[in-house]
Parts: structure tokens; sequence; C-alpha cells
């Protein structure tokens, strides 16, 4: 199978949380598909789909923990920045709710006034 054949099949079983069942990939193949995915920042994705195939645990145990590493990595580094992204949103709208009461408040206040300026006239 080629590079990409292997990155869609993967990324496809990864998608549907499913597992793929490839007997045997050159180890160059394998840097290849990981620095694929990496550039693609699908690595979780893809090592999650592929942890437990042969082709995968042929390899050898270094190459496999740098691997699944590098995957760790990343999924803690999106936690982070999502984590950080949830904030920002919420402060945001909070802000912006801040804003749309207030301006609401100060049309009713100059409503109210009005009112009873035409009242007292």
């Amino acid at each position: 199978m080629e590079l990409w054949d292997l990155f869609i099949e993967a990324l496809r079983a990864g998608i549907r949380g499913k597992k793929v069942n490839w007997e045997q990939v050159p180890a160059e193949v394998w840097q290849e598909l990981t620095d694929l995915a990496w550039r693609q920042h699908v690595l979780p994705l893809i090592v999650e789909a592929v942890y437990d195939c042969p082709a995968f645990n042929a390899l050898p145990q270094e190459q496999q923990k740098e691997i699944k590493k590098a995957a760790i990595r990343i999924s803690a580094s999106q936690t982070v920045r999502t984590a950080l992204l949830l904030q920002l949103y919420d402060v945001y709208f909070k802000k912006v709710r801040q804003l749309a009461t207030r301006l609401i408040f100060q049309r009713i206040d100059a409503m109210i006034f009005l009112s009873i300026q035409k009242i007292k006239i």
C-alpha cells in the first residue's frame, strides 16, 4: 500500500473509532506516516487507530514509544489550548452580556425618565 492509502485508512478508522489491522508496514513508511499525521495535526487520531495492529507492534519498542509520546504531547497541548480558548470565550461572552445589559438598562432608564418628564408637563 502507498503512504496516502495507509494514512487515509488509518484516519478513517480513527474517526469511526475503529482499529486497522495491517500485517506488515516497513519502519520507514511508519516514519513517513507519523510525520504526515503530525503535519496534518491528526497524529493522536492515527495512533489510536494503529496502536493494536500487528504491524505497529512489530516496530522496535523505542520507535513505538516515540510515536506514542508524540501523540500524548499533542493531545495534552490541544487540551490546554482548548481550555484556554473556552476561558477566553467565557470572558468574552460575560463582557458582551454586561455591555448588553448596561445598554438595555440605560435605554429603560431613559424611557422611564422621558415618561416621567411627559407626565410632569
